[in-house]
């Protein structure tokens, strides 16, 4: 990373999303922090995750915080924004949208536990109540956490659970 790229980047990291995110969950990796922490942002990544904040996230949120209200209500960010070698190391596809921050991976936390109805009932809200917001939604079960990803060319509306 350039000087001119750590300068831009550590600016970006600051910016707020949306009323429950940070654009720095979106440049993380609970495996490999330190390759995460590698990677240059600009105003395209932040713009991005801005429109699955706003057109998925926070529509999940505001779904599972009606839900279990008065329990805490947070939706962790496992993975956003990859270099081509996290991407390689976690397993990723070689054209995952993850490189082109046009994906997310993460976690409905109630009472900051992982819960298998949560997860469910998020995949659903998701594939019913957004079908024109998301390219890729697919549940991982055993993983226990949901991949979405904005719309793309030939990622339209795709969802299904991963159980192995």
């Amino acid at each position: 990373m350039t000087p001119q790229q750590k300068q831009l980047t550590d600016k970006l990291l600051k910016v707020r999303l949306s009323p429950h995110f940070m654009m720095r969950e979106f440049r993380t990796s609970t495996l490999y922090p330190e390759l995460a922490e590698r990677i240059p942002l600009d105003e395209t990544d932040v713009l991005k995750f801005r429109l699955i904040c706003y057109t998925i996230l926070e529509p999940v949120w505001e779904m599972l915080n009606e839900k279990y209200r008065p329990k805490p209500v947070k939706i962790r960010i496992l993975s956003g924004k990859r270099s081509y070698r996290l991407n390689a190391l976690l397993g990723g596809r070689k054209r995952s949208l993850h490189l082109r921050s046009m994906a997310v991976d993460f976690v409905p936390l109630i009472d900051y536990l992982v819960s298998d109805e949560a997860l469910e009932q998020t995949f659903e809200f998701i594939k019913l109540r957004l079908p024109y917001a998301f390219g890729e939604l697919y549940w991982q079960y055993r993983r226990q956490f949901i991949h979405v990803s904005l719309p793309a060319p030939g990622k339209w509306r795709e969802a299904w659970v991963v159980k192995e």
